[in-house]
């Protein structure tokens, strides 16, 4: 395995979690149910809904395995609100305004 750091917010992480739990816990039962019933169906090799349930949920476990690598390299930025510091780092928030438009960006890896 990689030891590649993967820089992210709080809410980055929270939300990689999130979409880990969904996948393993809701997403992954329901395809595996899918497949089990397309199996029992008879002939595999002429079973359209049995090769796309396999494939949905070869995918689903692809995506679990990438969050959990994801999630295994995090290191949390801490955020700098700080509107008098002039210096640009991870976790820094910018104020953009142009042509009178303002939007706020933060800096992540």
């Amino acid at each position: 395995m990689d030891s590649k750091k993967i820089y992210l917010t709080k809410e980055g992480l929270e939300q990689l979690r999130a979409e880990f739990n969904e996948l393993t816990k809701v997403k992954r039962p329901i395809i595996l149910e899918r497949v089990s019933q397309a199996r029992s169906m008879g002939d595999l090799s002429e079973n359209a809904e049995y090769v796309a349930a396999r494939d949905e949920l070869s995918f689903i476990d692809g995506r679990i395995d990438e969050l959990e690598e994801l999630i295994s390299q995090a290191v949390l930025i801490q955020e700098d609100h700080n509107k008098a510091n002039h210096t640009v780092k991870l976790g820094s928030v910018v104020l953009v305004n142009v042509k009178g438009k303002k939007e706020e960006f933060t800096v992540v890896g």
